[in-house]
């Protein structure tokens, strides 16, 4: 039996271009979540906790900002 893996799309965010590329497409979907989520995608691909530091937010509290569902104001996520 195959054992299959979840898609991480943070695995495949190897470049400024690629980034660019993925949240452009996010932007252009209606879905309100799909912008949240490649953001949380992004900021996994970067790294969390260097994210965290630079943006002045705990490691916790960046997670949590950018956890599905999640209503994270706009001055958090753009800091």
């Amino acid at each position: 039996m195959t054992k299959l893996t979840k898609f991480d799309a943070a695995e495949y965010l190897d470049s400024e271009e690629v980034i660019a590329e993925y949240l452009n497409a996010a932007l252009e979907d209606e879905g309100p979540n799909v912008f949240l989520v490649a953001i949380g995608d992004i900021a996994k691909a970067r790294g969390m906790t260097e994210l965290a530091r630079e943006a002045g937010l705990g490691r916790e509290s960046l997670y949590k900002a950018l956890a599905p569902g999640a209503k994270p104001r706009y001055d958090t996520v753009m800091t």
